[in-house]
């Protein structure tokens, strides 16, 4: 039972991690008073944000290795600093070379370090057969984050500006992140699985096998599932930059933060469901099935907001 306690709260803290970081999909709110308030064009509010989303992948895989290494809370704790220090010097340096360096580049290390430190913890503490759930919950926090940060962001915009919103968020992330830190670590060796009472009845073997970075890296379904998410993710990411002023010009929606929490909720809901549908159906079958969707919303995000779901 205890064991059981320790595992669901390294998902939970985990999950909370991914919420606070995930303001990567608020940036249309940011974007947008950049715009109507300081009067960026329309190419210089990418820059920072087009840096951002690619650190944020780059940095994902070494994020990965030295979880491997030192174990997930030195470098969440690194990210913390990063993540805080990143957003209040943005606030205190808004211009394009300030937001490229401090929001693209500073934050965008800290969310990549973020997103490969949580998950991987939380899974070692279940049985394989539960990996897609727990993965989906873990990584929904991300998804799920604009649901607060857009109205929050929004609101701090209109009370005090853009500069000291983002000193304020600066804040509140480092410190909400700094304390889960404590809350996530890896299981002792030895330590027995959790298994949850309800198992999948799996149309798919398991992997028997767990492969080396070099041996992965010599398989031809590694580079197939690199390129289909890296065109699935950056589609995506093409939609979110621009979702505010994509409200409001396609679909007269005022408030511009409203489209970025449909997004998210649909978001939360797709990370849960495809990971529990691939703990059923095989890790390859849920890939096939679910970027036809993932690319297909580029176009009709707005007006079909199901096709959000992955």
């Amino acid at each position: 039972m205890e064991n059981n306690r320790k595992a669901w709260l390294v998902v939970f803290s985990g999950l909370g991690v991914n919420l606070t970081l995930g303001v990567l999909y608020s940036w249309g709110i940011i974007s947008a008073a950049l715009i109507d308030d300081f009067n960026w064009t329309a190419t210089q509010i990418q820059i920072p944000y087009v840096l951002a989303s690619a650190v944020f992948a780059l940095t994902m895989i070494p994020g990965g290795k030295l979880q491997d290494r030192f174990g997930p809370k030195p470098v969440l704790f690194v990210s913390s600093l990063l993540a805080g220090i990143g957003f209040i010097f943005s606030g205190m340096n808004l211009t394009v070379a300030g937001l490229t360096f401090f929001f693209g580049f500073v934050f965008g290390l800290a969310m990549g370090f973020v997103y490969s430190s949580p998950t991987p913890a939380a899974v070692k503490w279940f049985h394989p057969d539960h990996r897609g759930l727990i993965s989906g919950i873990v990584v929904s926090g991300f998804g799920l984050a604009p649901v607060y940060i857009a109205p929050l962001t929004s609101s701090l915009i209109a009370m005090f500006g853009l500069p000291t919103a983002l000193v304020i968020l600066g804040v509140l992330f480092f410190l909400i992140v700094f304390s889960l830190t404590f809350l996530i670590s890896n299981p002792s060796d030895g330590v027995e699985k959790v298994k949850l009472k309800k198992k999948p009845r799996r149309t798919h073997r398991l992997a028997t096998k767990d492969y080396s970075l070099s041996e992965m890296m010599k398989t031809p379904q590694f580079y197939i599932l690199w390129t289909m998410f890296f065109f699935g993710t950056f589609a995506g990411l093409l939609i979110i930059g621009q979702m505010s002023k994509i409200g409001l010009e396609q679909a007269s929606i005022s408030n511009g933060f409203l489209l970025v929490v449909v997004y998210a909720i649909f978001n939360f809901i797709g990370r849960v469901t495809w990971g529990t549908i691939s703990d059923y159906i095989g890790r390859t079958a849920t890939p096939s099935l679910c970027l036809p969707f993932r690319l297909s919303y580029t176009s009709f995000s707005v007006h079909s907001p199901t096709l959000l779901l992955c």
